[in-house]
């Protein structure tokens, strides 16, 4: 009869020191360095063997609670929400679980909200050809982290730089895609493209060859020709002109004198 009573009051023991441990609580978040403009997923994984009365989270920064959420319906289960703080800073996530014999448990995650660098100007004027072209553009990181430029034309990269300057040819008249791209020490980006054009200009013939004869007699036939060449190839036409009056719509004119 003794070993029975004493086997019966090891028992009791051990059955109340286990209830009188503490909620389990595993706490989770899909990422401790976000942007402005990311959202935080908050995982609370909560149970207790007597029961829970109080499960949930808050998000603070040591002096304010950004956000605070708490469960109401069953409490022995996975809960998640998603938050959005939206104020650059460093904050410490809190889950807490507290049992029915009023016990709670404590779980945090430090996180860190960060900001994207943001293009605020860019300059990118149409020219003519055998013009210069600049480019530039600038860009405002609230964190102050901005680690690198870069400015690209039709996909190929040509400044890694805020600017570019660009000695156009007769050869370059076209449209042209330029994307700007800014990147901060966190490996944020913005990126933003602008179209250039430019302008295809006409530019003017030259005559390169003259034949006329500095002299000839009376009743000679006088033949006169003379050759141009156009540096876009375009030439629509050729006059030639004696005393003001056009004689032939040609590069050549034969004259029978008398």
């Amino acid at each position: 009869m003794k070993r029975l009573i004493l086997l019966f009051m090891i028992l009791i023991v051990a059955a109340s020191a286990y209830a009188n441990e503490n909620p389990n609580i595993t706490l989770e978040v899909n990422q401790t360095i976000a942007t402005t403009t990311d959202y935080f997923t908050v995982t609370i994984d909560a149970a207790d063997d007597t029961g829970l009365e109080k499960t949930g989270y808050r998000v603070f920064d040591h002096e304010t609670d950004y956000h605070y959420h708490q469960c109401s319906d069953d409490l022995s289960c996975i809960y998640t929400w998603t938050v959005l703080v939206n104020t650059i800073g460093n904050y410490t996530v809190q889950g807490a679980a507290k049992d029915v014999n009023g016990r709670v448990t404590f779980d945090s995650i430090d996180i860190t909200i960060r900001s994207k660098p943001n293009i605020t100007s860019i300059t990118a004027e149409d020219v003519d050809e055998a013009d210069v072209l600049d480019v530039s553009f600038s860009a405002e990181d609230n964190d102050d982290n901005i680690d690198s430029y870069q400015i690209s034309r039709n996909g190929t990269v040509v400044a890694d730089s805020s600017s570019y300057s660009w000695d156009t040819d007769y050869d370059d008249a076209g449209e042209y895609e330029f994307s700007f791209y800014v990147v901060d020490e966190d490996g944020y980006s913005d990126i933003e493209t602008r179209t250039v054009n430019i302008n295809n200009v006409n530019r003017l013939p030259n005559i390169t060859e003259v034949n006329v004869p500095a002299s000839l007699d009376e009743g000679e036939l006088l033949n006169v020709n003379f050759s141009a060449s156009d540096a876009d190839d375009d030439i629509s036409s050729y006059l030639i002109y004696i005393d003001g009056i056009v004689v032939a719509s040609g590069n050549s004119f034969s004259w029978n004198t008398n």
